[in-house]
C-alpha cells in the first residue's frame, strides 16, 4: 500500500499510509490518508534518497511506481480521491515528480 510510520499502527505495528483512505476490500482496515505535511515529507524523503544515491556515485535512479504502490496512487483515478488543488496537481506524473 503505502509508506509506513513507526508506532502509528496497532500494538507497535507500522501503520499503512495511502493517498486516499480507501480500504482494499470491505473487510480490510481503512488505511491512514497522508495529509499535506505527510506528502511534503514523502517528497523530502525521496529527494534525500536521490541525493544520497548521487553522493554514493550512482548515475541513474529508477523510481518504482507500479500498480498498487504509493507513487502509483497519485496517478490512478481509482485511488486518488483527493480534493482541491492537491488532487489536480497530483494526477499527472510530471506534476508529482516535479516536486
Amino acid at each position: 500500500m503505502g509508506r509506513a510510520r513507526p508506532g502509528a499502527g496497532r500494538a507497535g505495528r507500522l501503520a499503512t499510509v495511502v493517498l486516499s483512505a480507501l480500504p482494499f476490500d470491505a473487510h480490510w482496515p481503512v488505511p491512514q490518508a497522508l495529509d499535506e505535511a505527510g506528502i511534503r515529507a514523502l517528497v523530502a524523503d525521496f529527494r534525500a534518497a536521490a541525493q544520497r544515491a548521487l553522493a554514493a556515485g550512482f548515475e541513474l535512479i529508477e523510481v518504482h511506481a507500479a500498480h498498487g504502490y504509493l507513487l502509483h496512487q497519485f496517478l490512478s483515478p481509482l485511488s486518488n480521491r483527493r480534493e482541491a488543488a492537491m488532487a489536480a496537481a497530483s494526477t499527472t506524473a510530471a506534476g508529482w515528480c516535479a516536486r
